[in-house]
């Protein structure tokens, strides 16, 4: 039996999540395309995701701790935003 180490684990796991946020986003422009309109947040999310797991399949979060760093927080704030959005969306509903 192989055993997986934790650090390639973790990129297995960043490189599902790209593959996934990937396909997510090409259903938002098929729906696009297809129907019209549709909510910023839908294109947000799915590059959200995508940059955040990135550093960790990259193995930049090992190379250059300091740049994930931030990447990782200006997800937290682009997450931030983005649910703000969609309270206020719900609030004047």
């Amino acid at each position: 039996m192989t055993t997986i180490s934790p650090t390639d684990r973790s990129r297995r796991l960043a490189w599902a999540a790209i593959g996934i946020s990937a396909v997510t986003l090409l259903g938002v422009i098929a729906r696009r395309v297809a129907s019209g309109p549709v909510g910023w947040t839908s294109w947000a999310l799915p590059l959200l995701i995508m940059a955040n797991a990135v550093p960790t399949a990259t193995g930049l979060s090992q190379t250059r701790p300091d740049l994930a760093r931030r990447i990782a927080i200006g997800g937290i704030v682009v997450g931030l935003a983005i649910l703000v959005s969609e309270l206020r969306v719900l609030a004047h509903r």
